[in-house]
């Protein structure tokens, strides 16, 4: 009998915990947003792993609430913390392994409709599409590949974010802005967006690109009757000045892409560059009269298909012994062509010629992997010959004597007038002349900077305030 009342008393002072999971509704269309509703009778402590679910839905956020009840004087409350999930395939998915505070809770299930279903909600609300394509292979370690997002029927679309991709061992880059354009589907104008990004793979072997997916609001009408929008052709704009139509949570995710990526040739030597085309171009400015110790500027353009610039290896221009060369501005530029990418790098050049004659400035040589035939070639610029006025310097040459040849010396001679010998600097009266004027300037300007120095110093002495000239 004791431990009956025993059994009894516990059952009563130590109340059952309960706790359930739910969905907010029980059929949605892809995309769309459904919460995910857990709930309980104490205070959750410890979210729920949701790890299981990711390969069906996307986890948006999360929110928290208390509920309080009062049923005849009696107080009770209850928790729910709630997820919200963007369904990314269409059928029947049965939630059946979820745990809450180490508790197994009862399994849910969600019916997800797709664009070719019939029904009310598919019809007022048609899911968000997002497609992407990457550039045409073959691939190569360190070579860029395109990513195309496109998102279409836009119009209704009021705000929302978009993120990148992702892949290991490689590296994401959003290229350029988005771009909005009006394309015919279905024989009506559609708005769509593009946006681009560049993966470069930084290990050989197979990846698998992470899609990219969109979330944010979309404006929906309960019913087709004409808005003010629609009377006035301002759309979504007027709509929401005037603060008309309901707004939707949407979601939208691309397909997962897997490629393969080759290595480089075990002998390949240098700087890496894989392209299936490579150009190497220039550009001279040379003076018509060119003489010793003037400029040649020389503008270098390197650029190569499926290759983001900053991988670009810098052209280098050699120098001789006639001619000195200064690398200066150096310019990288990414860009969009096509299916495609192509990055272009820009290097100025100055060269200056030291000696007179026929003088040639030296070829330009790029190794490069063609990806298209798997062979390695050669951006070249040719050698090229030009034509400099001035002194040209004369070759030293050693010419070998016999050893049983004397060689006889001819006697110094001594000339009645003095000559000008050739390379060497000899001060005329008329160089005396000009130095003397330059001087007598740079004179004057010295002594003009230092009166006015002293003007400005006597006039801030004067403007000192009176009490400290008249102290009464």
């Amino acid at each position: 009998m004791k431990s009956v009342l025993l059994a009894l008393m516990l059952c009563i002072t130590v109340p059952v915990w309960a706790a359930d999971v739910s969905f907010s509704k029980s059929e949605t269309v892809v995309g769309q947003v459904v919460e995910l509703i857990f709930t309980s009778d104490k205070p959750i402590t410890n979210g729920p792993d949701l790890s299981s679910i990711k390969k069906d839905f996307r986890i948006s956020g999360q929110n928290s609430r208390t509920n309080m009840t009062n049923i005849n004087g009696k107080i009770s409350q209850t928790y729910q913390l709630s997820y919200l999930l963007f369904p990314k395939r269409i059928g029947t998915i049965t939630l059946d392994n979820l745990t809450l505070d180490g508790e197994k809770l009862n399994p849910v299930q969600l019916t997800v409709l797709g664009a070719q279903d019939t029904g009310q909600a598919t019809a007022q609300t048609p899911p968000l599409e997002l497609q992407a394509q990457i550039s045409n292979g073959p691939y190569y370690i360190g070579q860029g590949i395109l990513y195309t997002l496109r998102m279409g029927d836009i119009h209704q679309i009021l705000e929302g974010t978009f993120e990148a991709p992702t892949a290991e061992n490689a590296s994401v880059q959003l290229l350029g802005q988005d771009e909005v354009r009006t394309v015919m589907q279905q024989g009506r104008p559609v708005k769509i967006v593009e946006r681009k990004y560049l993966i470069t793979p930084e290990q050989s072997g197979s990846i698998t690109i992470q899609p990219a997916s969109f979330t944010g609001m979309r404006a929906t009408r309960q019913d087709r009757r004409k808005s003010m929008g629609d009377l006035f052709e301002m759309g979504l704009l007027f709509d929401g000045l005037m603060g008309s139509g309901a707004q939707e949570q949407v979601f939208a995710e691309a397909s997962p892409i897997q490629i393969q990526i080759q290595p480089k040739p075990d002998n390949w030597q240098g700087w890496w560059l894989a392209s299936s085309n490579v150009q190497l171009t220039y550009e001279d400015k040379i003076p018509s009269d060119l003489k010793v110790g003037d400029t040649i500027e020389r503008l270098i353009t390197l650029s190569a298909i499926g290759v983001n610039a900053d991988s670009l290896p810098v052209p280098q221009q050699p120098a001789t012994s006639n001619i000195k060369v200064y690398p200066s501005n150096e310019t990288r530029n990414t860009v969009s062509e096509a299916d495609t990418i192509r990055g272009q790098l820009t290097l100025s050049v100055v060269m200056v010629p030291t000696n007179g004659g026929d003088i040639q400035i030296p070829a330009i040589k790029i190794p490069w992997f063609n990806t298209v035939s798997g062979q390695t070639e050669n951006a070249v610029i040719p050698a090229k010959t030009i034509m400099v006025n001035g002194p040209k310097l004369p070759v030293q040459t050693i010419q070998s004597v016999p050893q049983q040849q004397a060689v006889q010396m001819p006697a110094p001679q001594v000339d009645k007038e003095p000559k000008v010998i050739q390379g060497q600097s000899v001060m005329t009266s008329s160089d005396m002349w000009l130095w003397l004027i330059i001087g007598l300037i740079g004179g004057g300007l010295i002594v003009g900077l230092a009166a006015f120095i002293l003007h400005k110093i006597n006039t801030h002495k004067r403007k000192k305030p009176l009490p400290d000239l008249y102290p009464f």
